[in-house]
């Protein structure tokens, strides 16, 4: 096995981006999970146009995305 040489390979760290994935899930569960609550919560409705389509998706992720949303469990 070839180990990479610093010098020459030294810029490839900065070509690598690291994101935070559950033990027990892949990110493949997350984007199921995204994509259901984004059905079910904005899609439930004929949507006449393609505009007015990334426009509700657009709204949506915004809202989607604030750090004001709460998650209740319950035990």
């Amino acid at each position: 096995m070839k180990h990479l040489n610093h010098k020459k390979h030294g810029g490839l760290s900065t070509l690598l981006e690291f994101h935070y994935t559950p033990k027990h899930a892949s990110w493949l569960n997350q984007v199921e999970i995204e994509l259901s609550v984004l059905s079910r919560q904005c899609l439930e409705r004929r949507i006449p146009d393609i505009q007015t389509l990334s426009s509700e998706i657009a709204a949506w992720e915004q809202q989607r995305s604030s750090p004001k949303g709460k998650c209740q469990l319950a035990l």
